[in-house]
């Protein structure tokens, strides 16, 4: 059983051991994400390479030694001989950091997710690595019906400062009610600020409810 987590990936320290196409992947998640990151392998493809002069990712061109897994908040077994990526997996469990060991679920203790991103609304989807093209498909399916979501996020953060400062607790759910049943615009020209008055969000929401 997985436990779904979400992490602050600009504060994670990140190892990948391996240089090939598997590597490949898990560092265009993780630099799109801003996490630190190091690689260790001897060898690197071309499209690593890349990734390694504009991310300005650590490297070090070598195998896999005892005692690499130390200091990391993450480590990334992507190499393509499992004795060593159990070899890695065993030294980062003994440590107790995150390890994901790629297409080998056995190995892991945390896996990736298909995710889709509009701004702060983030959906994760995981079929507990047994089939991770269908994750794939369900999230492109999840990203399709919900475009613009991101938006809405960014007006509810706004209305629950309203809505916590001009209202005692537990009073707030029916207004935390009333914003999730109101259908929100993916781009609302005029809307209230966080500054306005509880009433001045209602009214709105009011107007929204009869567009």
């Amino acid at each position: 059983m997985y436990l779904p987590l979400f992490f602050k990936a600009d504060e994670l320290s990140c190892l990948i051991i391996g240089g090939g196409k598997v590597a490949l992947h898990k560092m265009d998640k993780l630099t799109s994400l801003s996490s630190s990151l190091t690689m260790i392998s001897p060898e690197i493809i071309p499209e690593v390479n890349v990734y390694v002069h504009q991310y300005k990712i650590k490297l070090l061109r070598r195998e896999f030694q005892n005692g690499d897994c130390k200091d990391y908040d993450l480590i990334i077994a992507a190499t393509s001989n499992r004795d060593v990526n159990r070899k890695i997996a065993d030294e980062a469990k003994a440590l107790h950091i995150p390890v994901n060991v790629v297409d080998d679920p056995e190995l892991c203790t945390v896996i990736f997710s298909a995710d889709h991103r509009d701004g702060d609304f983030i959906v994760a989807i995981s079929t507990s690595g047994k089939a991770p093209y269908l994750a794939g498909g369900i999230r492109n399916k999840i990203a399709h019906f919900t475009s613009g979501l991101g938006h809405w996020v960014k007006i509810a953060s706004q209305f629950r400062m309203v809505v916590n400062r001009d209202v005692v607790d537990p009073a707030r759910k029916k207004y935390y009610l009333k914003l999730f049943a109101t259908r929100i615009p993916e781009r609302s020209l005029i809307q209230p600020r966080p500054e306005d008055d509880l009433d001045v969000w209602l009214d709105w929401l009011m107007k929204m409810d009869e567009e």
